[in-house]
């Protein structure tokens, strides 16, 4: 059977493979998928316009562990164990994957490809994450420039207190395109890398301020950042 490939038509960038995965802001990260129905209790988007199927959430717990024999966020929710009083770690099928680094959320893209007879994986350029998941609009956020309705849209600083952690996927509205937590609370890894060779992230965090949840929004971190080492 001829594989086909994940294409997402973006403005200057003709159609590329893509697959979108997340950096939790300072102490994690997570995945958000652009690719075929292959995972478990996953539900694709088709972007207006390209011949691509987008992930709607960041890729869970169970989904990372259906394909990857490794939690690479074990040790913190061992530490959240040992000290409840101060979690800021949850487990559960519905969070997001966390503590990714950049080579094992390409890692994941590799085996999810191989097992996956139909579709190929990788993830976006940072361009092509600010048109999927801004809609393909010019504005500050996806669903336009007042910061007042982000509460709407994502978790970040203001409204994720007591205990500051990240939350389940979709528990906020999604983009006119059906994406959920474009805004908030995980970090998302692209493939763009800057002069220093760190790679380019987008969407803020649960930690974040709104500002920095921005489409335009970039923060540049090492592929493996030290906690991963």
């Amino acid at each position: 059977m001829k594989r086909r490939t994940k294409k997402l038509a973006c403005p200057n960038l003709g159609t590329m493979l893509i697959a979108v995965f997340s950096f939790h802001c300072v102490v994690g990260c997570s995945t958000f998928l652009i690719g075929g129905a292959f995972l478990p209790g996953a539900d694709f988007v088709k972007i207006p316009g390209a011949d691509s199927e987008v992930m709607s959430t960041e890729v869970t717990q169970l989904q990372w562990q259906s394909i990857m024999d490794y939690q690479p966020w074990g040790w913190m929710a061992d530490s959240s164990r040992r000290f409840p009083s101060k979690n800021m770690f949850y487990e559960g099928d519905h969070y997001p994957a966390s503590f990714i680094s950049h080579e094992q959320a390409m890692d994941f893209c590799v085996e999810l490809s191989r097992r996956d007879p139909v579709w190929s994986y990788r993830l976006p350029t940072a361009a092509e994450w600010v048109y999927a998941c801004g809609d393909g609009t010019n504005s500050l956020y996806c669903y336009g420039d007042d910061e007042r309705s982000l509460d709407e849209y994502a978790w970040y600083r203001s409204n994720s207190r007591d205990p500051q952690a990240f939350h389940e996927v979709a528990q906020k509205k999604a983009t006119r395109w059906g994406l959920y937590d474009t805004h908030g609370n995980m970090l998302e890894w692209t493939t763009t890398t800057n002069q220093d060779g760190k790679v380019v992230c987008c969407g803020g965090s649960y930690m974040t301020k709104a500002s920095d949840c921005a489409l335009s929004f970039q923060r540049c971190l090492p592929p493996n950042p030290g906690y991963m080492d």
